[in-house]
């Protein structure tokens, strides 16, 4: 019997309180097929990994609300943004802050970083990180990734998976966490419990504690709380990356977001000339930065809370 994961209840309810804003996903609407678990429920981690998905931004985009629990409302074409949303071009900067709850890779006083607003079963999400990947090793010094929860309605794995390397990160630190991530997009055409069994295995983790964990959502306040902050910043779409607070849409080419860090590096290489010291020119940089208000900020508590 497949077990049933506390987090998609409260997922329905976190857009009762928040704004209608619609989201757009980049997975089309004939995602690639699940790879059937082998006899006995097992998978090879050490097999050749999948290739990832060939990206298809802006075409064949499936837009589904966080409203719609199954992605069953999704239609052909964006949806209309509501009336109070923030209009945007990739020159505003949004303020998305960065607690002790984000994971982070890379250089802790980098000058620029980089958001992302991702799901774990989300292709597209998964073609994106190569991007960050090569980014950090081109920019070593000067460019962090911070992660966002973001697990949408149509995708029943995305939740557990967050869950997964939420618990990695809880029992590992951000190395435990991004070894976690990293499995998952690597294995994400056959999610499920026994992936989860052996990346739990994998990475020094009892399989007891941690199916415990993602049965229980014991990391979903953490996951609603970027939900939540998913609409105060405008997110439409998984994935949704801001560097330096400015919002790039989808999962773009590499050379596009290249050359939005290499803007962003030029702008805080001055900042650090004028006195700013590294450490303290990400938070400056958003101060200024915008947020839209829904008509209620308040996530809502999960059953039991």
């Amino acid at each position: 019997m497949k077990p049933s994961f506390p987090m998609r209840a409260p997922r329905l309810l976190l857009r009762s309180g928040l704004s209608a804003l619609a989201l757009s996903t980049a997975c089309t609407s004939q995602p690639p097929p699940k790879a059937p678990p082998p006899p006995g429920g097992e998978i090879d981690l050490t097999a050749h990994r999948e290739p990832s998905p060939a990206p298809a931004w802006p075409a064949g985009l499936k837009p589904c609300s966080k409203d719609d629990p199954d992605g069953a409302g999704c239609a052909a074409g964006p949806k209309k943004a509501p009336s109070g949303a923030a209009r945007s071009d990739e020159s505003t900067v949004w303020n998305v802050p960065i607690g002790p709850d984000d994971p982070v890779r890379g250089a802790k006083d980098a000058l620029v970083t980089l958001v992302v607003f991702s799901d774990f079963e989300c292709p597209f999400c998964k073609h994106a990180s190569s991007t960050f990947e090569r980014l950090l090793a081109d920019f070593p010094d000067d460019v962090r990734i911070a992660w966002k929860d973001l697990p949408l309605p149509m995708h029943p794995q995305a939740e557990p998976a967050a869950e997964l390397a939420r618990e990695a990160r809880a029992l590992k630190g951000d190395a435990g966490f991004w070894a976690a991530h990293d499995l998952l997009y690597e294995w994400q055409a056959a999610l499920g419990d026994a992936t989860y069994r052996q990346i739990a295995q994998r990475l020094g983790l009892s399989w007891a504690a941690t199916r415990t964990a993602l049965h229980s959502a014991r990391h979903g306040a953490v996951i609603r709380a970027d939900v939540a902050l998913s609409d105060r910043v405008d997110v439409p779409a998984t994935p949704t990356t801001f560097v330096n607070g400015r919002k790039l849409v989808g999962a773009q080419s590499y050379d596009k977001t290249r050359t939005l860090v290499e803007e962003e590096l030029e702008k805080a290489r001055k900042l650090e000339k004028a006195g700013t010291p590294r450490g303290e020119l990400y938070a400056r940089i958003i101060s200024s930065g915008v947020q839209v208000q829904p008509p209620s900020d308040v996530p809502p508590s999960a059953p039991g809370e």
